[in-house]
Formats: C-alpha cells, sequence, structure tokens
C-alpha cells in the first residue's frame, strides 16, 4: 500500500506568495491582521536578526509556541536562516520545558537571548530564498519517552514536504479559504495548518490560547471568521459542537479530524455542527505525520467503526505478526509498520536512548507503529488499538512509565503505577501510589500537584488511589490487569 508525492518547497513556496498576492490576508489575530507581503517582510527582517546571531553550527533554535502572530513568524524566519527550530508548550511545566531543549540540544530561545520578532520589520537588505536540503532538520517536536524522558523528535524538510505536498494536493485549500489553526503550534496538526494553509494563499485564523480551552468561545470564533477548513483532535471539536449544540458552523466545507480514534457515536452531532463539511479520518504518528487517509462518504452509517483508510504522503504501509515478519495474506491483522519519505529517522539523543522503533524486512527500514491494524476489502486499513501500554490523550501519544517515573521523583512516594480504562470521553488515566512512609500524608491533591510540577497537563491522572503496595505477579512484576480490574471498579 503505496501513495505518491510531488516535490515542492516549503518556505520559498510560502514567502513567494507575497509576490502574487501580497495585499491578500495571511495571518489574523485577536488584534492584528498581516497581508502576505508584510508577513514576507517579517519573516526575512527576523532571519537577518537570527543569521546575525546564531552561527550555523549551533543547533536548533527554541521558541514559545503560542496561538500568536509572532510565533509563525519566528518558525519561519529560524528555518530561512537556515535553522530547525523547536516549539515549546508555553504552559508546560519550566522542568520538562528544560529536559526538551536539552533533548533538542537547543543553544538559543526566542524571547531570552533572541529577541521576539516584529511584525513591523522591514529588512534592510531583500534576502534571496536558499531552499534547504531534504536532509536538514526543520524542526523538532518531543513525545511522550518510556525512560521518564520526553523523546526527541527530529523533523527534516524532506519529511515535512512529503506530507505537506500530499495535503496540499488532497485537501485543495486555496485563496477564497480560511483555515482555522486551532490545534498548538507545537503540536503536529498544526503542520498542515501553517504550511499547506499559508502556501496555499488562505487565510489563517488563530484561534488564541486563552480562548481555545472554551468550547464556546472557539465556536464563536470559527463562526465570526467564517472559517472553511478546519484540523483538530476529535475530543477538541466535540467540546464546540457540545457548547454550541444546534448552532451550526455553516461555512465549514472541510473537518479534518486526528489523533484519536474518530468518535463515531458522537457522529451524528459533529454533523449537525458542520452540516456543509466533507469529513475526513487521518492517522499517523509524531515521527510519520500522516500516513493513511479515509474520507468519510456521505451516507457513512451513525455509530459504524470508521478505517484509517489508504497510505498517504508517499508511505509505504505493510503489517508485522508477532515474530517482526512481513504479513501479506489478504484481511491480516498485525502491528502496522510504515517506510516512506515523511517517516523520521530515529530519536535524538537524549543519554537515556530509547529502544529501537524501527526492523529491518525485505530490504527496507520500517517504523513500528504499535498500533494494532486489520486489512479491510475495499476501505484500506482499520484500527483496533495499541499493541502496549501507551495511549492517546488529547492527541498526544502517552507513555505511561514517564508519568509513573515522575510520580517516583517525589520523596513521599514509594512506588508507582499507572493505567488506563476505557470512558466515554477516551482513556481514563488512574494512578496508584504507595506512600513512602507510614505515617505519611499523601493526598490526591499533594500527588496532582506534584504530577502539576513536572508534567504537561494532557499527562495527568485523573484518578488517584493511595494504596499499601502494589499487586504482583508470580515473577514480582506489577499485576498491571489486576489494577485494570481495580481501576474499572472505580468508574
Amino acid at each position: 500500500m503505496t501513495s505518491a508525492v510531488p516535490g515542492s518547497g516549503l518556505v520559498s513556496a510560502i514567502l513567494r506568495r507575497a509576490e502574487t498576492d501580497g495585499a491578500r490576508r495571511a495571518l489574523v489575530g485577536p488584534d492584528r491582521t498581516l497581508t502576505y507581503r508584510e508577513l514576507a517582510q517579517a519573516v526575512y527582517a527576523y532571519a537577518e536578526v537570527v543569521s546575525a546571531r546564531v552561527a550555523p553550527t549551533k543547533g536548533p533554535v527554541a521558541l514559545w509556541a503560542g496561538r500568536e502572530l509572532e510565533t509563525i513568524v519566528a518558525q519561519l524566519g529560524v528555518m530561512l536562516a537556515g535553522h530547525a527550530y523547536v516549539p515549546l508548550n508555553p504552559a508546560d511545566p519550566p522542568t520538562r520545558q528544560r529536559v526538551v531543549l536539552a533533548a533538542a540540544g537547543v543553544r538559543h530561545l526566542v524571547g531570552d537571548d533572541l529577541p521576539r520578532p516584529r511584525l513591523d520589520a522591514v529588512p534592510t537588505v531583500a534576502a534571496a530564498i536558499a531552499e534547504p536540503a531534504a536532509d536538514r532538520l526543520a524542526y523538532v517536536l518531543s513525545t511522550s519517552g518510556s525512560t521518564g524522558v520526553p523523546k526527541a523528535v527530529p523533523i527534516t524538510h524532506g519529511n515535512a514536504l512529503a506530507f505537506v505536498t500530499w495535503a496540499a494536493t488532497q485537501f485543495g485549500l486555496g485563496v477564497d479559504d480560511v483555515v482555522g489553526v486551532y490545534a498548538p503550534l507545537y503540536f503536529d496538526l498544526a503542520v498542515l495548518d501553517v504550511y499547506v494553509g499559508l502556501r496555499s494563499g488562505a487565510t489563517l485564523v488563530l484561534v488564541p490560547d486563552e480562548t481555545a480551552r472554551f468550547g464556546a468561545a472557539v465556536h464563536d470564533v470559527l463562526a465570526s471568521a467564517g472559517v472553511t477548513s478546519l484540523y483538530a483532535v476529535p475530543s477538541a471539536f466535540l467540546a464546540v459542537a457540545r457548547a454550541r449544540r444546534g448552532v451550526a458552523l455553516t461555512a465549514l466545507r472541510q473537518v479534518l479530524l486526528a489523533g484519536e480514534t474518530f468518535p463515531v457515536n458522537d457522529f451524528e452531532l459533529l454533523r449537525s455542527t458542520a452540516p456543509n463539511a466533507q469529513w475526513h479520518n487521518l492517522y499517523g504518528p509524531i515521527e510519520t505525520n500522516v500516513i493513511s487517509h479515509f474520507p468519510v462518504p456521505a451516507a457513512w452509517p451513525a455509530g459504524a467503526a470508521l478505517p484509517i483508510g489508504d497510505a498517504a504522503s508517499g508511505a509505504t504501509l505493510a503489517l508485522i505478526d508477532s515474530d517482526g515478519r512481513l504479513v501479506t495474506t489478504p484481511g491480516a491483522r498485525g502491528e502496522l509498520v510504515v517506510s516512506g519519505p515523511s517517516v523520521f529517522d530515529g530519536y535524538l539523543d537524549t543519554g537515556s536512548p530509547p529502544p529501537s522503533p524501527f526492523i529491518e524486512a525485505e530490504g527496507r527500514r520500517w517504523f513500528r507503529t504499535g498500533d494494532d491494524v486489520s486489512v479491510l476489502p475495499d476501505a484500506g486499513l482499520a484500527f483496533h488499538g495499541r499493541r502496549d501500554h501507551r495511549f492517546k490523550r488529547n492527541g498526544f501519544l502517552v507513555e505511561p512509565a514517564e508519568i509513573e517515573a515522575a510520580l517516583r521523583c517525589e520523596d513521599a512516594i514509594a512506588a508507582a503505577a499507572v493505567v488506563t480504562v476505557s470512558g466515554r470521553a477516551g482513556p481514563v488515566v488512574h494512578a496508584f501510589v504507595v506512600p513512602a512512609h507510614p505515617e505519611s500524608t499523601l493526598t490526591t491533591r499533594s500527588v496532582l500537584r506534584h504530577c502539576a510540577s513536572l508534567l504537561p497537563r494532557f499527562m495527568w491522572p485523573e484518578r488517584v488511589h493511595i494504596v499499601s503496595n502494589l499487586p504482583t505477579g508470580r515473577t514480582g512484576k506489577i499485576d498491571r490487569t489486576g489494577l485494570v480490574a481495580l481501576a474499572s471498579s472505580d468508574e
């Protein structure tokens, strides 16, 4: 199963829009709008700043990735200057931010030793667009790690282009489109909004960070801006639909959902919120971006499971059995593996490298997704869940071991285990903790306060159980099946 990808540039295609669509709106924030000409000027000016202050060998540049016009200017300016950028979640605990910076090898931070971009800046010299080589880093994202340390995921220009050029063709954005930037700019979903939207000449409307937490407020932004295309995590768009139940976003012509299992039980509510939209189910880990896609037929029955579809972004998809051998039998089920131009080359060395996520088979290297899938006769692939303990929360893949490692950093906790059970809105995270001392005053609130000091919000447990010990099996390992049973009885 393979898809094809046309070739193109990443930064230059956006900046050249200033030549043909200079007066058209490019970015719209709550207090400021940039035309394509103003965007290009600000990006060129910021590239000059970065080039003057950051040596070519100094590695990637970090930036605070709030949903702001300056964030997008900084991303493009850093890349135009020949560097990769590392987007940071401003709401993450400082401890985690420092770990991400160290893992990515960052030595410069926008807003610290580098100034923030000026939106009214004009470059002193018109810069020539130098397209970086395909193997040069474009940006570095992070994902949860089994060693307790976030994994740094380096994405090259070639990796990004494989997805961007496919998506530009597949979703047909144009100069009349208004793209709602609802996904966080430190999340891989925003790659489509920014790079596909701007290269297509569309107008990007940024949902402010303080607004994004409230479904009704997001609905109001999308409605007032006349957003025509939206890419979101299903649970995020469901919050919008529920907050303004019965109020349709009639301008939406397409809605793309990814990062979580498509919410088929709530599909009628979603369709009533965007009645004129074509719906798309997209799938892909952060290490690959989107590698499969299923356009949902208009007559798809409510409650029926949706496939993750056919290969995308130039990917070749295959299945492996429990012995790591490629499976080719029609109707087969196994772990999904992927090879192709959007697949990253391996995690950056953090000092505690995780096990290799790759296998070699039939003369090529395959990335193991860890997802259980089966081959459908006429709709590509069906997704059946994870083959390990990891789970998705708000579109982010979470490693329970990282939560456990954070919990064990608390002196008052002797041992910890994290499991999930199914809930209506997705996995419910249960943390079982053993106090370090019999007279401990450990409470649910103190455990959650500790989590908040080390972990991003999407990794906090929803239930905390303070227990005298963790059950173990005959081999002495934690009995996670028993913990799941205990957690299920609490739901």
